[in-house]
């Protein structure tokens, strides 16, 4: 892994993480990686994606599947750290990131595809999606007795979970 030239020094490779796979993949890393331990997640991950789309632009479609791709990475996170933990229950480095990605990943599915979508656009440049008006045959799923998804946003049908998710009735 190290490159040597006349004897000296000249670099570092790292292929530990060597992958063929599309960009933006690494940006939503990036985005997931620089805001996970932030209080406003939306706002610290569009700053990495404003400055980034000024260097190496991303297409509309890139950049609207970036709530998935963020989503994904941090269910990979936790649940590579659960499985670590069951196997190596005394390999503590695993679990340091692991309390900022869960309470990422819930202020994220708080925030929705939509508002999370409609910023991206936004800090890219690109027109935003148009919001039709609810209708009654939006896509709805019961999550079991705990959620409910309808239209995208996760209800918390429990008292006690909406306490962990500040989410309170109206």
């Amino acid at each position: 892994n190290v490159l040597v030239e006349k004897d000296k020094i000249a670099g570092l490779i790292d292929f530990g993480d060597i992958s063929y796979s599309n960009l933006v993949n690494e940006v939503g890393i990036a985005m997931t990686y620089i805001a996970y331990d932030k209080e406003d997640v939306l706002y610290w991950s569009g700053i990495l994606l404003e400055s980034y789309n000024k260097i190496l632009p991303l297409k509309k479609e890139e950049v609207e599947s970036l709530y998935y791709i963020i989503a994904l990475r941090l269910c990979m996170s936790v649940s590579n750290s659960a499985y670590t933990k069951l196997n190596q229950p005394n390999n503590d480095y695993i679990s340091e990131g692991n309390e900022n990605a869960w309470n990422m990943l819930d202020k994220w599915i708080l925030l929705g595809p939509i508002q999370v979508i409609n910023y991206f656009l936004k800090v890219t440049g690109f027109a935003l999606k148009k919001q039709d008006k609810e209708k009654k045959y939006i896509f709805e799923m019961d999550m079991g007795s705990n959620f409910k998804i309808y239209n995208g946003r996760v209800f918390i049908l429990e008292e006690k979970l909406r306490k962990r998710y500040k989410v309170f009735k109206d």
